[in-house]
């Protein structure tokens, strides 16, 4: 009895210490979950599932957090870039792993835009090819969606677009959407360009005044208006219905006629209106470079054959009738650089001391008044005939806009080439028989060769 009673017992102890033998012999195994990108600045799991574990440590590189002790952590990394990531996990067994890995960081999305044709002062010339691409580029785009305002094409999806221009605009925006497709992630960049010319009119930034088109508050006082028989600012007034923009000059001629004719010389009469008082954003001329001065213009007027000064000679009459009475003489380009400091009544106020205050060098003594540059003559009294029966109006101004202009190189008798004229503007002369014009969108560009 007492053998086979510790035979059953030794078989019970066996039993018991196998049993707890077993209690203490974990399972290990490791696991983890890891991306192969990311985006910097835009969290990502990181996953520990290993089975067993102690203790263990995440190190990222470049990331907030740097370090951490969870088996689930988020981490923003801070740059684009290859990232390196390290897992050690301390397993309940006593032993360790380790796993080392290498992290593609997506940036975000930039780049600026670069394009290739352009003039030096940055001008798409009319007809031109022009090249644009990205310049800069970060995030990996992989997809384009440009638009061009006013260009030919007006939008492409191409990397790098060709593109002309037929007309001016002084302010074009150009843009391009990009996007990466491995997150949808879009960014989109812009430049701006001028198409056509180069503006040497300035339209007023700081103070909000578009003086050329005619908006603002009060731009009348950037212009001067002076007629025969003396300054009449009264003349000139700002009104709605402008050319391109909302507003434009309306000039009252009607009290001035347009008598060019001999012995009739005391009847003539005119009114000039010119932008002389806006001189910090006039233009700045170079003799022997080529320009383009320009203006829109309309009028309202009796028709010809009604105005009885003119039937002194029929043939005007029978002509030009149906034309209204609406004569622009003649436009210039003055200069006018005063010693002292500039006023400008736009503004109320003497935005300089002195000359070397705005151009950055002496005074110049260029004028001692208006210095006429340079003159465009449009409408004009003709006849071939020697006893002046065919007398008639060439270019009448009509009652619909039209842009009047004049391309030429700046030629000043007495002054070599590479000379600077300061402070140009243009006068425009308006004249007719009960005329009223209505003008908008003065300009000044230069033509690069």
């Amino acid at each position: 009895m007492k053998k086979i009673f510790s035979l059953a017992a030794l078989c019970s102890l066996i039993l018991a210490v196998s049993c707890s033998k077993s209690s203490t012999n974990v399972e290990t195994e490791f696991i983890y979950n890891v991306p192969s990108e990311a985006i910097a600045g835009q969290p990502v799991k990181f996953e520990d599932l290993s089975l067993g574990v102690s203790s263990r440590e995440w190190t990222f590189e470049d990331a907030e957090p740097a370090t951490s002790k969870a088996a689930v952590v988020e981490v923003a990394f801070k740059q684009g870039g290859e990232k390196a990531v390290k897992l050690v996990v301390n397993f309940s067994d006593g032993s360790q792993q380790q796993a080392d890995f290498k992290i593609k960081v997506l940036s975000s999305l930039s780049a600026t835009i670069e394009a290739s044709g352009l003039t030096p002062k940055g001008c798409a010339k009319s007809g031109a090819e022009i090249t644009f691409s990205l310049k800069d580029v970060v995030g990996e785009p992989t997809s384009y969606n440009w638009t061009f305002q006013g260009g030919t094409p007006a939008t492409s999806t191409e990397a790098t677009p060709k593109v002309t221009w037929n007309s001016q605009i002084d302010d074009v925006k150009v843009t391009c959407e990009m996007t990466r497709a491995s997150d949808g992630a879009k960014k989109t960049v812009e430049t701006s360009i001028i198409a056509g010319n180069y503006p040497l009119l300035k339209k007023d930034t700081k103070f909000g005044y578009d003086v050329f088109g005619f908006e603002g508050t009060d731009v009348r006082n950037a212009y001067i208006c002076y007629a025969k028989d003396g300054d009449q600012p009264s003349k000139a007034t700002i009104v709605d219905g402008g050319s391109n923009s909302s507003k434009c000059m309306k000039v009252d001629a009607s009290s001035y006629l347009y008598m060019p004719v001999q012995g009739q010389e005391s009847m003539n009469g005119f009114i000039d209106l010119f932008h002389r008082n806006n001189w910090s954003n006039n233009a700045s001329m170079e003799v022997g470079k080529k320009y383009k001065m320009s203006f829109d213009i309309k009028a309202s007027a009796p028709t010809i054959e009604t105005v009885e000064e003119l039937k002194i000679a029929p043939s005007i009459g029978q002509i030009n009738k149906g034309q209204i009475g609406a004569v622009m003489e003649i436009a210039w380009i003055y200069c006018y650089t005063p010693e002292g400091g500039f006023l400008d009544p736009l503004r109320g106020l003497n935005t300089v001391e002195d000359w070397k205050d705005y151009y950055n060098e002496d005074y110049v003594s260029q004028t001692s008044g208006d210095k006429t540059l340079h003159e465009f003559r449009y409408t004009k009294l003709t006849g071939k005939n020697a006893d002046m029966s065919d007398l008639h109006f060439e270019n009448l101004i009509t009652d619909k806009w039209q842009t009047l202009s004049d391309e030429f190189t700046l030629n000043v008798e007495g002054y070599e080439n590479g000379y600077v004229f300061r402070n140009c503007f243009i006068s425009v002369r308006c004249s007719g028989y009960g005329a009223t014009f209505y003008l908008d969108n003065f300009r000044i560009d230069e033509i690069e060769d």
